[in-house]
């Protein structure tokens, strides 16, 4: 059969026009002529110009298709299928599917009035803010100033004892504030002072007519001392016709110091006209003490000391005593 191949190759060569043997290229042209005339020995012993010289059987078996008598197939009794026997499927009922979060359908549900602003939320209205055309409006006459707002500086007068000079004796503190030092100062106690009543009445009695050291109803004493307190007296007690009543002076801040009346008054009445003496006492500072009266009905004037109620209210004052230290 090789034998017949290779003559066969070779009728191949000599009919192709153009032929490859071994990457040869070989034309027909150049050897058609001497392959008409030789003899089947010379045809096995012809070696085709530019060939190589050494081409055999080998080779030209090596460029054919393979032997199919010499193919074995596979031994297909040897095969061993699978053992699907030895399968074992997983088991499904072991499995457990993961619970780890299962997002329910409502966990997060916005519901649309979650947020809704409402169309009245904020409306301005068209007279949120209209000013006035008379909001301001600056007239001739807004600021007049009074003809005495403004006076030029020798148009100040100092008070008479706002400074005195040194040698005038009025040096020293002004306690009061009132702009007047203590020793010229008429009214140490205050920045003025005090006006009281020439008559006070109160608890069925009338006390009028008050000095205090001869002079008038108010007095400034320098350090302690004795103060006398001159005064006329009416009592008329009808609302205890029976019973014993007593006046009794004093000062405040202090207590009861006299009792100038002590008995009982007849239905019409009693009155007179007497003087008591007060101690007063200085303090570091100038202070107001207040003369004041008050009613006691007492078995006398001695059985109690203080005053024989409450201490009397400031209506019940008729004069009063700034004590300087």
């Amino acid at each position: 059969m090789r034998h017949m191949l290779r003559r066969l190759g070779v009728s191949v060569f000599a009919a192709a026009s153009v032929s490859f043997v071994s990457g040869c290229v070989v034309d027909r042209s150049a050897i058609e002529g001497d392959l008409d005339a030789a003899s089947p020995a010379e045809l096995d012993a012809y070696v085709p110009p530019g060939t190589d010289a050494g081409l055999d059987a080998a080779r030209i078996d090596a460029a054919l298709p393979p032997d199919l008598d010499a193919y074995t197939p596979p031994d297909l009794d040897a095969y061993t299928p699978p053992d699907l026997d030895a399968y074992t499927p997983p088991d499904l009922d072991a499995y457990t599917p993961p619970d780890a979060f299962v997002p329910t359908p409502d966990a997060f549900v916005p519901t649309p009035d979650a947020f809704v602003p409402t169309p009245d939320a904020f409306v301005p209205t068209p007279d949120a803010f209209v000013p006035m055309p008379d909001a301001f409006v600056p007239t001739p006459d807004a600021y007049t100033p009074p003809p005495d707002a403004y006076r030029p500086p020798d148009a100040y007068v100092p008070p008479p004892d706002a400074f005195v000079a040194p040698d005038s004796g009025c040096n020293g503190a002004d306690d009061d504030g009132d702009g007047l030092r203590d020793p010229c100062d008429p009214w140490p106690c205050g920045p003025s002072t005090p006006s009281i009543a020439a008559s006070v009445s109160g608890e069925f009695i009338t006390i009028s007519g008050v000095s205090l050291d001869a002079g008038g109803n108010t007095l400034v004493v320098h350090g302690s001392g004795m103060v006398t307190v001159g005064f006329s007296y009416a009592i008329d007690d009808t609302g205890c016709p029976g019973c014993r009543d007593q006046i009794e002076i004093g000062t405040v801040p202090g207590t009861r110091q006299a009792c100038p009346y002590d008995a009982n008054p007849p239905g019409s009445g009693a009155s007179g006209t007497t003087s008591v003496g007060l101690t007063v006492t200085a303090g570091s500072v100038p202070e107001r003490v207040d003369v004041r009266f008050n009613l006691s009905q007492d078995y006398g004037c001695a059985p109690h000391m203080g005053w024989w109620d409450t201490t009397p209210p400031d209506a019940q004052t008729i004069g009063a005593i700034c004590v300087v230290p």
